[in-house]
């Protein structure tokens, strides 16, 4: 998970050298250069807050909950069609 924080920063870092490079070059199309800004600050948030998102999402333990209690729900389905 490191190497994705670590991705986001490296290519904030991209994004926003390329939006100012241009800045200062380009004379018309202004678009690139608001969307490369916009894309490196938003890419430099998530780095930023990628590690505090992770603990408090922490995926990992929400996904291994729902298979238990996918498995749970599915034993008691069997054990009440057993009933019959």
């Amino acid at each position: 998970m490191r190497r994705s924080a670590a991705l986001y920063g490296i290519l904030g870092l991209v994004l926003l050298t390329f939006g100012l490079v241009d800045y200062f070059i380009s004379t018309g199309f202004r678009l690139f250069v608001w969307v490369n800004l916009a894309g490196g600050i938003f890419a430099i948030v998530l780095w930023i807050n990628f590690e505090p998102l992770r603990t408090c999402l922490d995926l990992d333990r929400a996904i291994g909950a729902l298979r238990r209690q996918r498995r749970h729900l599915l034993d008691c389905v069997h054990r009440t069609a057993g009933r019959d």
